[in-house]
């Protein structure tokens, strides 16, 4: 396969060539068949018409194609464009293109989906960053903004929608229906939407803003529309004041759809959600606010990355971190989730500062070669380590200087293009404060840096590392806290603010060992640092890590203990035991939702083998006790609930477990549908006797597509060679039709620890054949798909690695392939390293 990509150069070619681009598109749709119809008319002034040009179109077979009034010699058009050559070029150009596409079936594109339940028929598409051209030939590239006239013809019953609203619509016979949509002022080809199907829907308003949400007609029963509306109208109130900018694209639809491959996409008008935001069991509060931040997110680049737009790709941190940081910003002030900063830090921040240390680390802002290199920015980096700096900025400048740096950045270039020069141009005015020193060491630079206090009697001292990348000392602006023992909890007893420059900085805090003191450095967690622990501070949290009053300090010291596991500081086990002490007791769902995940992945992977029964039963002992515990269907309950299954490490509690579908769950926890569907995946990686029966009648219980799903991960759980060696060639090769979604979820149990001996043929397999999937494969599929999901990291060994080594050399000179290599290379040698220094001596 000929990789379809965009190089910067030759868009910045293309955009010194090409002005003033409107696109008038006709679509026509339905539930029948495997195609759909288009025909494309793009309008275009060259501004240098003795210069050739092309467009972007992976398209399948065309009709006709017109330019300047010519037919088009189709010879012209090779890999993934048409060439328009300087002969067929004018100063006012027009192409017009007939053709016929298939739907996609990777979540990219234009993707097709039919409900197992119903039988309906669902499309919608995905085009960030560089898929616009699979739906229509077009100028691919963020700084060629454009209008569109867009017409759709689809059946009657159909529910279509666009960026701009519905402005007319007449029948054309046979049941269907042409539905015509309002221009819009100019935006990006990847913000191009078109969504269409039998989505239910519902409608409000924000002010003057029509707001309309929509699912499939199969989970309607469990959408809750009415929060989804709530928190949007919190969060256009927020916005609208903050930037001083009125929403600009008239309507704003919220579309929750199948097979989606992210959290979201943030469309003009029509964003796009990935409908695991519906909630089909009970959901914790937990998951509401996460579900919050994503509407938050999306809306914000209604602003930041649709009114005002990035030129090239390497301005995507910018794009995706402000809208990270914002979205907090909004939650924290406009809503009720006041307290969220804890989920940023043990979510968003974690997952920065996991990135960060990866041998692939980069600065925030990089240079992207082409689209391909987009793809693998969408990274922890790019949107947690952007928007911690960003937090971090804005408590430097201070909260006003901040926001007027926003408001001048929109009134400046609304509607325009911009480089990460314009934005910081525009927060020096606003805060009077020069940036260029804070640019050059936060964003033009790799790595992340370690802050330890040191007390004393006489004034403690805080001290910086340079830590990995490039190693350099940064500034910082903390604040370090001092906690002692009152009246029967560890509470700030001082607190200082320090503006940290370089290696080192006097405290006047001071602290002893028998106080039984805390002295923690990064109290409101503004500063992007790893954080440790003097060794006293470390014991006394050990001991009385419940006694912290504050929760936002106890997420930071247990993303503390895991910083310190994963660096080899803290033995896994220990990292195990203090989960199961501390967190039945812990009464903030955020704090043990993200630290049971990290203490879930202690055990699996950085645990000797041999230990992760014993490891099982102790975490499976504490699940029982907080479901009995805390009260019935509580978030609490439910979160230590659902985490259970993947504590089981051996037959006998995978036995236990088993208990639980059927009336003996601890403490009355109700077991939803997702957990019936964990529990049965669980037993199925175990061969319980009678399992391939139950998995069957579950499907009949839950013909839904996630049971589908549910059911294939389940059944690529178990051990039986005979099932695995054909699932991993359709990994490999997937069939025509198959859903990039149904084959991610099969992928993500396919390894298990237990099955490491059986199971190496396909670790070795899996480093053979890499290459070509990431070569003959979609690049969704193959990149967060395949090479990501399927690493046997659950079976890492010293072969594995080897292997690893050698498809890395192979892999030299393919930017993709070297970077995945490189960092599960890293985690496997991680695992491996770990569970030796784990192993009985």
């Amino acid at each position: 396969m000929t990789r379809d990509a965009l190089t910067e150069s030759e868009a910045l070619t293309r955009c010194q060539r090409v002005a003033n681009v409107s696109y008038a598109l006709s679509l026509v749709i339905d539930g029948e068949r495997p195609q759909y119809d288009g025909e494309a008319t793009i309008r275009f002034q060259s501004t240098d018409p003795s210069s050739a040009t092309f467009l972007d179109f992976t398209g399948g077979e065309i009709f006709e194609c017109v330019v300047n009034g010519a037919n088009y010699d189709l010879a012209l058009r090779h890999s993934h464009r048409i060439e328009l050559p300087a002969r067929l070029l004018e100063s006012e150009n027009e192409v017009r293109v007939r053709y016929r596409n298939d739907y996609d079936r990777t979540g990219s594109g234009f993707h097709r989906f039919q409900d197992p339940e119903d039988g309906e028929v669902y499309l919608y598409t995905d085009f960030e960053p560089y898929c616009a051209h699979r739906l229509f030939p077009c100028f691919d590239q963020p700084d060629l903004k454009a209008t569109y006239d867009v017409d759709v013809t689809a059946p009657q019953a159909w529910v279509v929608v666009a960026n701009g609203a519905e402005d007319r619509r007449e029948a054309v016979g046979d049941g269907a229906i042409r539905r015509h949509f309002a221009q819009l002022d100019p935006f990006s080809t990847y913000l191009f939407a078109v969504i269409a199907g039998p989505y239910v829907s519902k409608h409000d308003t924000s002010g003057s803003v029509a707001l309309g949400v929509y699912c499939r007609k199969s989970l309607e029963r469990f959408f809750d529309h009415e929060e989804v509306f709530e928190i949007t109208r919190q969060g256009f109130a927020f916005y609208t004041d903050y930037f001083d900018q009125p929403y600009p694209f008239g309507k704003y639809d919220q579309l929750f759809v199948p097979e989606y491959n992210s959290g979201a996409m943030e469309n003009v008008g029509a964003v796009t959600f990935n409908e695991s935001q519906v909630f089909r069991d009970p959901p914790t509060e937990t998951q509401r606010l996460v579900r919050a931040e994503v509407i938050l997110h999306e809306l914000a680049h209604m602003w930041f990355g649709n009114l005002v737009t990035m030129k090239w790709w390497d301005g995507l941190w910018l794009n995706e971190s402000f809208a990270t940081y914002i979205s907090f910003l909004a939650m924290s002030e406009a809503t009720r989730f006041q307290d969220c900063w804890q989920n940023f830090l043990g979510s968003i921040k974690t997952w920065a500062y996991r990135e960060d240390q990866k041998p692939t680390t980069h600065p925030i802002a990089c240079t992207v070669d082409d689209t391909d290199q987009t793809f693998l920015n969408f990274d922890g980096i790019t949107y947690g380590k952007g928007a911690a700096v960003l937090k971090q900025l804005r408590a430097s400048l201070g909260a006003t200087g901040f926001r007027e740096g926003l408001r001048l950045y929109f009134r400046r270039h609304a509607w325009g293009n911009t480089t990460i020069g314009d934005f910081l141009g525009a927060l020096s005015e606003g805060a009077d404060k020069d940036l260029n020193h804070w640019s050059q060491r936060w964003l033009e630079t790799s790595g992340v840096n370690t802050i330890q206090a040191v007390p004393s009697d006489n004034g403690s001292v805080l001290r910086q590392q340079p830590g990995n990348g490039d190693a350099v000392l940064r500034p910082h602006h903390l604040e370090v806290a001092l906690y002692t023992h009152q009246n029967g909890a560890l509470a700030a007893a001082e607190s200082v603010t320090v503006a940290l420059e370089g290696a080192e900085a006097s405290l006047p805090v001071t602290a002893t060992a028998t106080a039984a003191s805390v002295l923690w450095p990064n109290q409101d967690d503004h500063a992007y640092a790893r954080v440790l622990l003097d060794d006293a501070s470390l014991a006394t949290v050990k001991s009385s890590l419940d006694k912290i009053d504050d929760p936002l300090v106890r997420m930071g010291l247990w993303c503390t203990f895991w910083e310190m596991v994963r660096e080899g500081a803290l033995p896994p086990s220990d990292h195990i035991a203090l989960g199961a002490r501390f967190l039945v007791n812990e009464t903030r769902p955020e704090i043990v939702q993200t630290n049971l995940r990290l203490v879930t992945v202690s055990m699996r992977r950085y645990l000797p083998l041999g230990a992760q029964s014993a490891a099982g039963a102790v975490l499976m002992g504490a699940a029982k006790d907080a479901c009995e515990h805390h009260p019935t269907g509580s978030d609490l309950q439910l979160l230590w609930g659902r985490a259970a299954p993947g504590f089981v490490a051996d037959t006998h509690q995978a036995r236990d477990l088993a208990t639980w579908i059927s009336g003996g769950a601890p403490g009355a926890l109700p077991v939803d549908q997702g957990l019936r569907w964990r529990i049965l995946s669980r037993m199925s990686a175990f061969a319980l006797d009678g399992v391939a029966d139950l998995l069957s009648a579950e499907t009949g219980r839950d013909p839904s597509d996630r049971g589908v799903k549910a059911r294939f991960a389940a059944e690529a759980a178990a051990p039986d060679l005979d099932v695995k060696r054909p699932l991993f060639e359709r990994f490999v090769r997937p069939a025509p039709g198959d859903s990039a979604d149904l084959l991610k979820a099969g992928m993500g149990s396919f390894f298990q620890p237990h099955q490491a001996a059986s199971a190496s043929e396909f670790g070795l397999r899996y480093f053979e054949v890499l290459s070509e999937v990431v070569r003959e494969q979609e690049l969704e599929y193959a990149t967060r798909g395949f090479a990501r999901l399927l690493v046997p990291h659950a079976i890492a060994s010293p072969a594995l690695i080897a292997a690893a080594e050698a498809a890395l050399e192979r892999a030299r000179g393919t930017p993709i392939l070297e970077r995945v290599l490189l960092e599960e290379t890293d985690e496997m040698a991680r695992a491996v390293r770990l569970r030796a220094s784990g192993a009985p001596q």
